[in-house]
């Protein structure tokens, strides 16, 4: 039997995500998102507990492009205020993100934690920086 993942099911966060994010948004990161996804996404998003610790929403749904597109990259970066270079992006690597984040200026590198929902057969092969759990994320921008 194939289980169906509900849209909050798909917009909960991973373990760790909410401490790291209001940390972060504590020390003055501005914050970003960008999620390729169906209409059903945006029109929740204002009620996930994600959305409050995040500047700057992009949703290809309303974007017209989808991650590795560096537009959608660019997007973000716009709403967030700032150049791709002064991004870093982090993710999974699903829909081979990472690279289109680099094509897009920004840096970028791979979170794998446990539990994921996406085997590798998804992921895109990474040789660049990887960390396995958010914690890892406050020390590398306090390196920074």
């Amino acid at each position: 039997m194939r289980h169906y993942m509900t849209i909050k099911e798909v917009t909960a966060p991973r373990t760790g995500a909410l401490e790291t994010l209001s940390s972060l948004k504590s020390q003055g990161f501005r914050l970003g998102l960008i999620s390729n996804c169906s209409m059903e996404v945006p029109k929740i998003w204002e009620e996930t507990t994600l959305a409050p610790l995040v500047d700057a929403a992009v949703f290809s749904c309303m974007e017209g492009t989808v991650k590795p597109d560096p537009v959608i990259y660019k997007t973000a970066a716009n709403k967030l205020g700032v150049s791709p270079a002064q991004c870093l992006y982090i993710a999974d690597g699903t829909d081979c993100e990472l690279a289109g984040a680099i094509k897009a200026g920004m840096q970028a590198l791979m979170l794998r934690t446990d539990g994921e929902k996406y085997s590798d057969f998804y992921r895109e092969e990474w040789t660049g920086k990887v960390i396995t759990s958010f914690q890892e994320i406050s020390a590398l921008l306090n390196d920074i």
